[in-house]
């Protein structure tokens, strides 16, 4: 369904049927490459401070998402954004946690969302985008970690069939991704909920 590039993006649309379009929103699912990081930080530092301490795990200013944005190692990570009418309002991103130089079996994925465009859906959907990517990667195994009182992190793990666990006041859920099968919860899901995606250009 993804054609991985040298570089490290995505040359073919995730199918329509997975994302059927919204009326009238103005929205759309694309992956994005290192000539987005610009817009990668605008959406982050859109984010108020809860949800920025929800992502990062910390307080975190604006200097600093600056850097992570624009040093990010974009050939590594798979990036996706849900744009409204053009603008980056909620990014998802799925970063392999092994040697590069093995077979890679195990990811870290997160997701951000603005706040005012929590409960639409984005999470759900930009989790199936990298649900796709992490079976075309040969990924087996997806780590998200979130704050014990991140209610929406704590419902969307539940959604996508995360087991979890306390790692003091972290939970860390765990979704297997066994062969080609896509956890059935999650697939329903994105089907009912999530709007049309496009890819990005070359890289």
């Amino acid at each position: 369904m993804f054609g991985l590039r040298q570089g490290g993006f995505f040359g073919d649309s995730v199918s329509a049927t997975l994302f059927p379009q919204t009326s009238g929103g103005g929205v759309r699912l694309r992956g994005l490459n290192a000539r987005d990081w610009r817009q990668h930080a605008d959406h982050l530092q859109r984010l108020t401070p809860e949800d920025r301490r929800a992502r990062f795990h910390s307080a975190i200013g604006d200097a600093a998402i600056q850097g992570y944005a624009r040093h990010m190692d974009w050939r590594r990570a798979f990036v996706f954004g849900v744009f409204v009418r053009g603008t980056l309002r909620a990014v998802g991103e799925l970063i392999p946690m092994d040697d590069p130089e093995r077979a890679t079996q195990r990811a870290e994925v997160s997701v951000s969302v603005e706040r005012p465009y929590q409960q639409s859906g984005f999470g759900k959907m930009l989790m199936l985008a990298m649900f796709l990517a992490a079976r075309k990667l040969g990924i087996r195994r997806l780590h998200m970690l979130w704050h014990s009182d991140n209610e929406r992190m704590r419902a969307l793990a539940r959604d996508v069939g995360a087991r979890t666990r306390c790692l003091g006041g972290v939970m860390e859920g765990v979704v297997m991704l066994p062969g080609h099968d896509m956890p059935p919860r999650m697939a329903a899901a994105a089907a009912a909920d999530a709007p049309a995606a496009d890819a990005p250009g070359p890289a």
